[in-house]
């Protein structure tokens, strides 16, 4: 006999796995402006010049606007492989959501 615990874990494993698939489907057929080459050109300048393991406090600080800013146009990304095979821009998207 299953207990009330155990239907209470699965009923929010459910929950969490759909909710993550409908953020995936969500990116998958993203429609922006900005491809994500783009995305991660700019981050990885960003990071580069402004989080290298040499920084002085004011480019630390200055990077970290710049990277909050470069985040929100993770909301305007355009992904044109939406297949599900394999597909390195989604992964790309995926990596920068782990970041957040």
């Amino acid at each position: 006999m299953r207990s009330v615990e155990q239907d209470r874990v699965k009923n929010h494993v459910r929950r969490m796995l759909e909710r993550t698939i409908a953020w995936l489907e969500k990116l998958r057929n993203s429609n922006g402006s900005l491809p994500t080459s783009n995305m991660w050109l700019d981050m990885q300048r960003i990071m580069q010049s402004n989080a290298a393991v040499f920084h002085t406090q004011e480019t630390l600080e200055e990077g970290c606007q710049l990277i909050d800013r470069a985040w929100e146009s993770f909301y305007d990304v355009k992904l044109k492989d939406r297949s599900l095979i394999w597909c390195i821009c989604l992964i790309g998207l995926l990596s920068w959501k782990v970041v957040d």
